[in-house]
């Protein structure tokens, strides 16, 4: 369906953006770590953590974003919801090899030899037709 390319920020007042060199994992460990929570129950609950960081755990990418711009840690966010707050030097894009940019594809799959009804055939296609586009 999509890619999301995730990377790592924080306002561009906060401590990590303001200095020059690459960021170890130590350096990211002195700040939470802002975390999107899974509704997902993959029985792995750290996936895209820094191991040992401290975190704070948001529901959605407006609250997250909206802490971020605060200076409250620093975290990823899809890079199109903060394309416009780097370019205004709200936000800067962390440099680090602690912690990594990451690309998340989106698929949608269905079993072939399940019928299905009417609504879902409808938005079954009207989703192949959006893709295709």
């Amino acid at each position: 369906l999509l890619s999301l390319n995730l990377i790592p920020v924080a306002s561009s007042d906060h401590p990590l953006s303001i200095k020059n060199n690459e960021l170890g994992a130590s350096d990211l460990m002195n700040f939470p770590h802002i975390v999107l929570r899974s509704t997902f129950d993959s029985g792995e609950k750290s996936a895209g953590i820094l191991s040992g960081a401290s975190t704070w755990s948001v529901t959605d990418f407006q609250t997250k974003k909206r802490l971020l711009l605060g200076g409250a840690g620093w975290g990823t966010m899809p890079d199109h919801l903060v394309k416009q707050e780097i370019k205004q030097g709200k936000l800067r894009r962390l440099s680090t090899r602690a912690y990594q940019s990451v690309k998340l594809d989106f698929y949608l799959v269905r079993k072939k030899d399940k019928i299905l009804g009417p609504a879902a055939s409808y938005l079954w296609d009207r989703i192949q037709k959006e893709c295709i586009r």
